[in-house]
Parts: C-alpha cells; structure tokens; sequence
C-alpha cells in the first residue's frame, strides 16, 4: 500500500503552522533533555564517588578496604578460638565487610579452603588460624 504525504496539499501558511509546532516540540524537548542530563550527571558524580564506574559497561568492584581472607583472619584472631563457618560469616558482616551475595557463606567456606596456610579445618565446618610450624 503506498503511503500518503500529509504535507500535500497544505498551504504555505499552513506548512509555516507546521514547522513552528515542530520547532516548538524540539525547544520543549531540548529543555527536558538538558534538566535529565543535569540529573544524570549528579547520579553519575554520586556512582563514582562510591568506586563505581559511570561508562555505561560493568560498574567494576568496589574497594572493601581489607580482602575476606584478612577479615576472617582478623575475626579468628580476636576470637582467639576456632569457629564454625556460621560464626565466620556473622563476624565478617560485623567486622564491616560487604557482600550482596546470597550465597555469602559458601563464598566463606571456598575462602577457608583456599587460603592455604592461613586457616586449618578443626573439624567439619570449624576452622582456625593455622599455628606456625616451629623449626627446631
């Protein structure tokens, strides 16, 4: 089906009404792209503020400050005994580090299994500082 031109058959001084209307949305339309970007560039400034990354690709990790292997180090070290995953998990959200994971524990338990030579399984699910090896 062949489309029609609107514009056909219009007067002079109606194309004129036309292109004004149009200028018109195109002024109204550039003031509210100005305020969004406006808008958009305090969120921008707020996202990079916070570590994050503004590009419009994947935001990258922010800093925690200390790693989670130095947190649980540093939450047996206060406890000064072993303690099961549970605790771990419990005193590293208290220590202050951040995770949005729901699966936070098991991010622990791989921690704790990695770390090798930092931590020793006491028994299942426990875990402690590994003691120093004396040499004699």
């Amino acid at each position: 089906m062949a489309k029609t031109n609107s514009l056909q058959g219009m007067s002079i001084a109606d194309l004129e009404k036309h292109i004004a209307r149009r200028r018109g949305e195109i002024q109204k339309l550039s003031r509210e792209r100005a305020k969004l970007k406006s808008r958009m560039d305090k969120i921008d400034s707020r996202i990079t503020a916070m570590g994050g990354s503004v590009d419009g690709e994947t935001a990258g990790r922010v800093s925690r400050g200390k790693s989670l292997v130095a947190t649980l180090e540093e939450v047996l070290r206060r406890a000064g005994k072993p303690l099961p995953v549970g605790a771990l998990v419990e005193g590293a959200l208290d220590a202050g580090y951040q995770s949005s994971s729901p699966q936070f524990r098991s991010i622990v338990n791989q921690a704790l299994i990695k770390a090798r030579g930092k931590f020793e399984s006491v028994e299942r699910g426990v875990y402690g500082l590994q003691k120093p090896v004396k040499e004699e």
